[in-house]
């Protein structure tokens, strides 16, 4: 029964040291990407270094330690988070589906026949299952900034060209986002 549980204790540690790996592997190549469309606007940019760092994120430019955010700048980041994804949520819709999901991952949990506490099973199940909502608008964010990502350089070009031809900047804007597919379009 011990050996089962330091089984399952050291599975879980290996398995969150590898979920870290990955997720600062992520963000390290997701700066890098970063710090290339920034280069790029640089290029691209007459207008100078002023409109590239609206651009920019805010976060990355602040490198000084932060103190613990408290839970509106977590609701606030949540909602950000939501909104970059493109799905129609908000904080409060995916606290919900979270918290129900760990509801049915305790069930589920409850119902398995292993031989640890009812609460370690309860506790581990519904902890994965209340991840998946998370995941979830993760994927559609990625997936909605790798097609921004995607349509940016058509965009710039239509954009200078659309400049180039004498048309005013705002006028060049509203004919991109009525020429390109979302998400850009947007």
């Amino acid at each position: 029964r011990v050996m089962i549980a330091l089984v399952v204790i050291t599975f879980l540690v290996v398995l969150a040291a590898v979920m870290l790996s990955v997720s600062s592997g992520l963000r390290y190549f997701e700066s890098k990407r970063k710090k290339q469309l920034v280069s790029v606007l640089r290029t691209v940019s007459e207008a100078g270094q002023e409109h590239v760092e609206l651009l920019m994120d805010a976060d990355s430019m602040n490198s000084g330690a932060q103190p613990m955010p408290g839970p509106q700048a977590v609701y606030d980041k949540l909602g950000v988070l939501i909104s970059e994804s493109g799905l129609n949520w908000d904080a409060k819709k995916l606290l919900i589906l979270t918290c129900g999901a760990f509801a049915v991952g305790c069930v589920i949990g409850a119902m398995i026949p292993f031989e640890v506490s009812i609460f370690v099973r309860c506790f581990a199940v519904g902890s994965a299952l209340a991840y998946v909502p998370f995941m979830m608008v993760k994927k559609a964010r990625t997936k909605r900034l790798d097609g921004m990502e995607a349509q940016l350089p058509d965009a710039l070009d239509f954009l200078a060209r659309s400049m180039r031809a004498g048309h005013a900047f705002t006028i060049s804007l509203e004919m991109v986002g009525q020429e390109l597919a979302d998400p850009l379009g947007q």
